[in-house]
Formats: C-alpha cells, structure tokens, sequence
C-alpha cells in the first residue's frame, strides 16, 4: 500500500496534475459528452413531435375531410330521395289527367258514333270543338 501514493506523486511530477485533478478532467469531459447527447436526444425528440404534430394535424384534416363527405353524400342521398317522391307524384298527376283525357276522348267518339252534335259533345266533355270535329272526321 505504501507504494500506491508513490505512484500518485510520479504522475504529479510527469504529467503536473494530481490525480483528483484527472478525475476532475474527466468527469468534465464525460459531463460534457452528456449535454450533448441530452441536447441531440432533445432535437430528436423535438422533431419527432413536429413530425407527430404534423401526423395528427392531416389525419385531423382527412377525418373532417372525410365527415364532409360523408354529410355530403348523406344530404345527396335525400335530395335524390325527394326528387323521386316529386316526380312519382307528378307522374302519377299527369297520368291521371292523360287518362282522364282519353276517357274523355273514348266517351266523344262514342257519342259521336251515337249522333249528337259536335257543340253537345264538347259540352257533356270538356272537351274543345277542334277536338271534338277532329274526331268526327276520323269516325
């Protein structure tokens, strides 16, 4: 052991340090290489959350995007449905009245066959005395 301290004093002389003051060196030195592995851990992390934030913030946007649509081909889907309904209504409208015409035509043609006056017909028609002398004509 008494060799130990000797050794110590050699380094002090060769080197013109103590050991202390290496340790001190190296303790600054190892210190030193930690902040900056702690600053390159920081501005990883820093970017990884930027690239995170940017991540989310398009995934926010294509979500809402994508409700948009969605709300969108929801309010197309109804104006389809009602314009459906309105037309099978108007269809069913005309069609009533188409028929209601040709019932009206059938019955001047047979009154005509059964012979009243074209002025009688379109009276007990409705219908216009063009039509009504249009039909006589084809009788």
């Amino acid at each position: 052991m008494r060799y130990i301290p000797n050794i110590f004093l050699c380094v002090k002389k060769l080197v013109g340090f103590t050991l202390a003051d290496l340790l001190i060196v190296i303790s600054l030195v190892i210190g030193s290489c930690i902040a900056a592995f702690s600053s390159i851990a920081l501005i990883i992390e820093f970017r990884q959350d930027r690239k995170l934030d940017f991540y989310y913030k398009n995934h926010r946007n294509s979500k809402m995007k994508l409700e948009e649509d969605i709300y969108e081909c929801h309010d197309q889907v109804t104006r389809l449905r009602t314009a459906r309904q309105e037309g099978i209504k108007e269809g069913m409208q005309e069609g009533i009245k188409e028929g209601a015409t040709q019932k009206a035509i059938n019955v001047a043609r047979n009154l005509l066959i059964m012979g009243l006056e074209v002025n009688q017909v379109a009276e007990a028609t409705e219908l216009s005395m063009e039509k009504i002398i249009e039909l006589k004509k084809e009788i």
